[in-house]
């Protein structure tokens, strides 16, 4: 932390005071120092509301466990921010998850896939920014929505890897299956991790379910190319 110090101050001469607040801010941060974040953060998102800012903020209320103020933030943010709701919505999900409010975790889930249904272009960010906090359920869920309201959209390879962290693995390979089915190309790619899959699993079980898959796609007549 010594050395952090003395970078500042030789940087200082260069850069505005607000950036040496952020970098101040997200090095307690790493430290483990969140009630000294959280006051650095504070000052720093009433100058600017920015996502760099908001972020890293909500995640220090989310480490001091207070989900209510952090729920005020994403609300706050949100209003702030009108275009962007659905992905702020992500987030208002999660805190409410965290106050295991089960009820408006459920109206926050319906509201989301409400707005994929609308405009499903929003479809993969939106489900992108779910998985990354773990919210896999939730991702999965957002991009079939999107598959349903717009059959031209598949999510093949992102619905697999989503299986493969929810443990449904038979789903995973039907669904690298059916991205082979509708792009050959990626044949190699997908034998390379179906093989990986295997080998880290060391379980025939994997074996038997990816041969029982090929034999019913190949006996509903679909183009399967993996050999």
């Amino acid at each position: 932390m010594r050395k952090f110090f003395v970078i500042l101050f030789v940087t200082s001469s260069f850069w505005g005071w607000a950036q040496i607040d952020e970098m101040l801010a997200k090095q307690y941060f790493q430290d483990g120092e969140y009630t000294k974040a959280l006051l650095l953060f504070e000052d720093l998102y009433k100058k600017d509301n920015n996502d760099n800012i908001y972020k890293p903020f909500l995640e220090t209320y989310i480490q001091l466990e207070d989900y209510r103020a952090a729920l005020k933030l994403i609300n706050k943010h949100q209003k702030s921010k009108k275009h962007y709701t659905t992905l702020y919505a992500i987030d208002e999900y999660r805190i409410l998850g965290l106050l295991d409010d089960t009820k408006g975790q459920g109206k926050t889930r319906e509201s989301i896939l409400k707005d994929i249904n609308k405009n499903p272009g929003l479809a993969y960010q939106t489900s992108k920014q779910a998985s990354d906090i773990g919210l896999f359920d939730l991702s999965l869920a957002i991009l079939e929505m999107a598959e349903a309201t717009d059959p031209r959209m598949t999510f093949h390879f992102q619905k697999a890897t989503l299986y493969a962290e929810l443990g449904e693995i038979s789903k995973m390979y039907g669904e690298y299956l059916e991205l082979i089915n509708q792009s050959p190309s990626y044949v190699r790619y997908v034998q390379s991790l179906i093989q990986r899959n295997i080998e880290q699993n060391g379980s025939n079980a994997n074996n038997d379910q990816i041969k029982q898959m090929l034999i019913k796609k190949v006996q509903e007549g679909q183009n399967i190319v993996y050999n």
